[in-house]
């Protein structure tokens, strides 16, 4: 869980992707971070598999949680 987005996160996640990088990671972050300013938490998950909203709804711990006690 990331309860803040810090300059150093959005600073690694704006370096340079790779076939299987972070190509457009700063872009998720930067997503979470719009979400968690109006007081909403964002899940970063792996969407290999489509259903994987579903254990994310159903509470599983999956993918990175940004934003507190929202």
């Amino acid at each position: 869980k990331v309860e803040k987005i810090t300059d150093e996160i959005e600073d690694m996640a704006s370096g340079a992707g790779t076939k299987n990088g972070t190509g457009g990671m700063i872009t998720k972050i930067k997503a979470a971070k719009m979400a968690n300013e109006k007081g909403i938490q964002m899940v970063i998950a792996n969407g290999d598999d489509p259903h994987v909203i579903y254990s994310i709804i159903d509470g599983e711990e999956i993918g990175t949680v940004f934003g507190g006690n929202v």
